[in-house]
C-alpha cells in the first residue's frame, strides 16, 4: 500500500467517524469461522482472568499497560463476534458464542477504581447482549409453539 493509498483510507475514516458511522467487522469467512471460538475457550478465558487479576493487585509486578490493553482489546473482540452472532441468527440456528456467560464471573472478581469505567461498559455490555439473546430465544419459543 502506498502512502497516497493511506492517507485516502484515512480520509476516508475520518469521514465515516463524522457521519457517526461505525464500522463493523466483517465476518470470519468459512474457512476461518472457527476461529472465534478461540475467544471463548477455557485456556484463553484463564489468560484474561490472570491479567486482570494481576492488574487488580496492589504489588503490581505481574502484568503491564500493553497487557491490560491487549486483553480488554480481546474481550472487546469476543462481545463484537457474539452481538454478530446474535444479531444475524436465524429461528432454527442455536447461539454457539457464548462468552459473556463465560467472562462474567471473571469481570465481577476483578473490579477495580482504576479499571472500574471500562468495567462497567463491558458488563453493560454483556447484559445488552444477554438480554437480546434471551428475547430471541423467547421469539423463537413463541414461533415454535404457535408453528
Amino acid at each position: 500500500m502506498t502512502r497516497i493509498d493511506q492517507e485516502a483510507e484515512e480520509a476516508q475514516r475520518k469521514l465515516k467517524r463524522q457521519n457517526g458511522e461505525d464500522p463493523a467487522l466483517p465476518p470470519f469467512c468459512p474457512l476461518f469461522a472457527s476461529l472465534g471460538n478461540i475467544l471463548q475457550c477455557d485456556v484463553l478465558l484463564g489468560m484474561l482472568g490472570a491479567v486482570l487479576q494481576w492488574a487488580m493487585e496492589p504489588s503490581g509486578g505481574h502484568w503491564s499497560e500493553s497487557m491490560l490493553q491487549r486483553v480488554l482489546h480481546l474481550i472487546g473482540m469476543a462481545l463484537l463476534e457474539e452481538q454478530q452472532q446474535l444479531e444475524n441468527i436465524g429461528d432454527d440456528d442455536e447461539v454457539t458464542f457464548n462468552f459473556t456467560l463465560k467472562i462474567s464471573p471473571c469481570m465481577k472478581q476483578c473490579c477495580t477504581e482504576q479499571m472500574t469505567e471500562c468495567l462497567d461498559w463491558i458488563m453493560a455490555e454483556c447484559k445488552n447482549l444477554y438480554s437480546k439473546f434471551l428475547q430471541s430465544m423467547a421469539i423463537s419459543f413463541i414461533q415454535k409453539s404457535d408453528g
